[in-house]
Order: structure tokens, then C-alpha cells, then sequence
């Protein structure tokens, strides 16, 4: 599968993926969760949606969130926990959140 968190990884970092989906009747959940390596990080990412109106806008959000996370977490410059790193997320979760 090419899709999922494992969108916006750097080349260099090694990531671990599975992906899920279920369409409930009208509406579909879809879910992507990863490990990430590299020589000087782990990490792992785990987004899960649902009610989506189709298994597209699923992957679609969850693929903009994982962009803005792996760049976030995968920066070499400046500490992980810095608030300035994740300053995109908040407008993420108020934009996808209902």
C-alpha cells in the first residue's frame, strides 16, 4: 500500500505501516498507524478517522495530518516537544475535527 502516515517521511527514515478501512454503511472509517526509524529517531504515528463520506477523503485527511507530522517529528533542528514544530496541527484538528 502507498498510502497512509507513511505520507511526507523523509527519505532517509525506515517506516512500518498498516492501514485499515470499513465502510458502515453510508459512511466509512479509515485508519493508518506507523513506526518510524532512522539512526537518530523513532517514533510512531497513529490516525485514525471516521465517518468519512468515502474511503478517498479518509486517506486525504489522513495523509494531510501525516505530512504535517512527520515533518514535525523527522526535523533535525530543534527539540521534538518545541510548540513551534506542531504550530500547523491545531489548525489540522479544528479543520478535520467535528
Amino acid at each position: 500500500q502507498r498510502w497512509g502516515v507513511l505520507a511526507g517521511a523523509p527519505s532517509d527514515v525506515t517506516g512500518h505501516l498498516k492501514n485499515g478501512w470499513l465502510p458502515v454503511p453510508d459512511l466509512w472509517d479509515v485508519n493508518s498507524i506507523g513506526d518510524f526509524t532512522r539512526h537518530d529517531i523513532d517514533y510512531s504515528i497513529a490516525i485514525l478517522t471516521r465517518n468519512d463520506p468515502d474511503m478517498a477523503y479518509g486517506v486525504a485527511v489522513v495523509e494531510s495530518v501525516a505530512r504535517l507530522i512527520n515533518q514535525a517529528l523527522a526535523e533535525a533542528d530543534g527539540p521534538v516537544t518545541s510548540p513551534k514544530r506542531f504550530r500547523h496541527l491545531v489548525y489540522m484538528q479544528r479543520r478535520f475535527v467535528r
